[in-house]
């Protein structure tokens, strides 16, 4: 079984996916620990008002310094989780049919090819992988097209964002860039008509 697509009704490759170095993994974290400083932040000087019923600067140095403390707290545990225990990458097969987009991400285990192999472990774009026969766990995802508003490419990191309403349904991570280009023609072309914004319907007919 070839790790690579085939053009035809079924497009399915493996790709190995990078974790803290990937682009878009850290704009995501990165919004997170915003989120948790303000919120630490807001939070300490609520219930300084609330049982203090005062306010001063030495109060909001304080909570900003516990809200520092706990980002860093935060960074280090991605940190850790992302590069020393999964080798700051997993596996995931991608499939794209006529239904829609099934997902499984995996990890690997320790054995040859796995985790164990040190030069995986500096990419920062999806990169080729074989086929992951055995696991050591998995996660799936199916999103039909009828749930995919229109399909966003990031040509830089070779992903596919398949979007839905305001948020985002998945992300299509390729291996290079025929996967690529293939994935996005495909996809394209099965997402309902009326689902499509004008460039996207005048690049499907080009």
């Amino acid at each position: 079984m070839s790790s690579g697509p085939r053009d035809d009704d079924v497009l399915r490759w493996y790709v190995g996916v990078p974790i803290g170095t990937n682009p878009l993994i850290l704009m995501d974290f990165a919004t997170v620990l915003v989120l948790v400083w303000a919120f630490a932040i807001t939070a300490v000087v609520l219930l300084q008002l609330f049982f203090g019923h005062s306010l001063t600067g030495e109060h909001i140095q304080a909570a900003a310094r516990l809200a520092t403390r706990l980002v860093l707290l935060a960074a280090a545990g991605f940190a850790i989780i992302s590069f020393l225990l999964l080798r700051n990458r997993y596996t995931a097969l991608y499939r794209l049919d006529r239904e829609g987009l099934y997902c499984e991400n995996m990890r690997m285990g320790w054995g040859e090819g796995g985790l164990g192999e040190l030069s995986k472990s500096f990419h920062w774009r999806p990169f080729a992988v074989p086929p992951l026969r055995d696991p050591a766990k998995s996660v799936t995802k199916k999103v039909p097209w009828r749930l995919v508003d229109k399909v966003l490419p990031l040509e830089g990191t070779r992903t596919l964002l398949f979007k839905s309403g305001r948020g985002t349904a998945a992300r299509v991570y390729c291996p290079d860039d025929g996967t690529f280009e293939r994935a996005l023609r495909f996809a394209r072309a099965h997402i309902p008509e009326d689902a499509r914004s004008g460039p996207e319907k005048e690049l499907q007919q080009s």
